[in-house]
C-alpha cells in the first residue's frame, strides 16, 4: 500500500512541481496532465520564454531550440511522497514534443519521459504499488471544467510564492482566490477570465481548482467523484498590471502598477498546445 494514505494528504497536492528555469532563481509553477500513455508538464507561457507573451511564431520556437534553457522539474517517490527527484528536461530534443497554446493563451506544455498515474487511477486500497512507478499524479481532460457549471465563486490554487514554501518536501501552498469575471464569457476577447487574489512572483503557471462538490452537470445533477478529484477551471498567469503608472513607494514592498486581479488561462489551451505541437 503506498505510504501516502497515512499521510492522510489532500491528492491534489502531488499534480505540481516548481520549475526551474537556467537555476533555481528563476522559474514558475508546474503542474502535470496526461493524455493516453504520455505525460506533460504544464506551465505558463513566460516561464518557459521569458517575457514573451501571446502568440509565439516558428522563429521564436527555433530559437529556443537551437539556445535551450535548463528546464527542471521534480517527481515523488511512491513509497514516500516526501522524497523527490529532479529531473532535466532537454527542448533541444527534436523528438520531445513542447509548445503553446496557438490561440495565444500563456500556456506552455512539455512532454516528459515518464508516464504518471492520474488522480482518477490512484488508489484502490487492493492496487498493487509498483502499478505507479512515481507518487506524483496528474490531471486529465475529463477534470476540465467544460460544460459544467460553477456553484461557487471560490476557487484555488497550488503554487510555489517566491521563498514561501517548504524546500524540503517542495509540497505547494494553497492559496484560496475568487472568481471575478463571469467564467463562461472571454475577458477581452481570450480565452480568459480574472481572479481576485494576492499572489507573488513564481505562482505563474499554477492551476486554480475547484472542489467537485461545488460542481453540476449541466442538467443540474451534481458532480460524483468518489475520490473528490478538483475540477481544473484554469491556469494561473499572472497579476494584470494597472494602465496607469504607479511607483512603489520606498517604505512598501508592494509594487503598485500592478493589481491582485490575476490572468486565469481556460485549460482547452492545454489540449490545443498538445495538438499543435504534435
Amino acid at each position: 500500500m503506498p505510504a501516502q494514505r497515512g499521510y492522510k494528504l489532500d491528492l491534489a497536492f502531488l499534480t505540481t512541481s516548481p520549475v526551474h528555469v537556467n537555476g533555481p532563481d528563476n522559474g514558475g509553477t508546474g503542474f502535470f496532465f496526461t493524455v493516453g500513455p504520455t505525460s506533460y508538464l504544464v506551465t505558463a507561457g513566460h516561464v518557459l520564454a521569458d517575457g514573451s507573451l501571446g502568440l509565439f511564431t516558428e522563429e521564436e520556437k527555433s530559437d529556443i531550440r537551437n539556445d535551450p534553457p535548463e528546464i527542471t522539474y521534480f517527481l515523488r517517490a511512491p513509497e514516500d511522497v516526501k522524497s523527490l527527484t529532479r529531473f532535466a528536461i532537454d527542448l533541444s530534443d527534436e523528438h520531445r514534443t513542447w509548445g503553446f497554446d496557438p490561440e495565444g493563451g500563456d500556456i506552455a506544455i512539455i512532454e516528459l519521459d515518464q508516464s504518471l498515474s492520474t488522480l482518477a487511477e490512484f488508489v484502490d486500497d487492493d492496487s498493487d504499488p509498483s502499478e505507479h512507478p512515481f507518487g506524483s499524479l496528474a490531471f486529465r481532460e475529463v477534470d476540465f471544467l467544460g460544460s459544467k457549471e460553477l456553484r461557487t465563486d471560490r476557487a484555488y490554487n497550488l503554487s510555489y510564492p517566491g521563498e514561501i514554501y517548504d524546500r524540503d518536501t517542495k509540497f505547494p501552498v494553497r492559496r484560496n482566490t475568487l472568481i471575478s469575471s463571469p467564467i463562461n464569457f472571454d475577458y477581452s476577447g481570450k480565452p480568459r477570465f480574472l481572479t481576485d487574489a494576492r499572489m507573488d512572483p513564481g505562482t505563474s503557471g499554477a492551476p486554480v481548482l475547484v472542489k467537485p462538490s461545488q460542481v453540476e452537470h449541466p442538467w443540474g445533477e451534481p458532480l460524483k467523484q468518489s475520490r473528490g478529484n478538483p475540477v481544473l477551471i484554469g491556469i494561473h498567469a499572472g497579476n494584470v498590471p494597472h494602465e496607469s503608472d504607479s511607483e512603489t513607494t520606498e517604505d512598501s514592498m508592494r509594487d503598485y502598477s500592478y493589481s491582485d486581479l490575476n490572468e486565469t488561462w481556460r485549460p482547452e489551451g492545454i489540449k490545443r498546445a498538445i495538438v499543435d505541437a504534435n
